[in-house]
């Protein structure tokens, strides 16, 4: 269990350039130490912020996204610093992405799988379909953007309000401004 996780989520966000917010960060961050994780998977890395937060909670951390980290993609110029993950650079919806990560993995379970990728319905929709069934039973899948509707290019709100209207899921949202939110699901419950 992580000892400081708003602590961790301040120096992600303001060194590391991760676009979470700070307090929905330290939470998604409390959720994920609760589930022990051995193995944490992010799809779109951008800077590497969030990577350097699951780096934290565990050693086996992979990651897999795209070289172009413009805002045209979502990303915010930085160059990525993996922080000692293994990253995949490339489309999470091409099939060699997901060979990469099954060789990696051995056959492990992923304990949380973050979806922060393409912003799209279909995206992250793809990214669901593709990645949740390597997550173990109790693990946790967490869907950036939940609930950001300030960015009409940001889709997932959409796939969230599915999970949502079927009573599934937690969702994480901000105490203070504009929440961008987690979408929370476990394996075995909601997905």
């Amino acid at each position: 269990m992580i000892l400081d996780p708003t602590g961790i989520a301040m120096v992600a966000c303001q060194d590391w350039h991760a676009s979470q917010r700070v307090d929905e960060l330290a939470e998604a961050l409390w959720l994920a130490a609760s589930v022990d994780p051995k193995v944490i998977v992010e799809i779109g890395c951008d800077a590497g912020g969030t990577l350097f937060c699951w780096r934290q909670l565990c050693n086996d951390v992979y990651g897999i996204t795209l070289a172009d980290n413009s805002p045209a993609t979502g990303g915010q110029l930085y160059p990525l610093n993996d922080h000692g993950a293994q990253v995949f650079i490339g489309d999470s919806h091409d099939p060699a992405a997901l060979a990469w990560l099954r060789e990696h993995l051995a056959g492990r379970p992923i304990d949380v799988l973050h979806i922060d990728g393409d912003h799209s319905y279909r995206g992250a929709v793809g990214d669901l379909l593709w990645y949740s069934p390597l997550v173990r039973d109790g693990g946790l899948v967490l869907l950036h953007d939940a609930v950001n509707r300030a960015d009409s290019r940001v889709e997932v709100t959409h796939l969230w309000e599915q999970f949502a209207a079927a009573g599934s899921g937690r969702l994480i949202t901000s105490k203070r401004g504009r929440p961008v939110g987690f979408g929370v699901l476990r394996k075995g419950e909601d997905i």
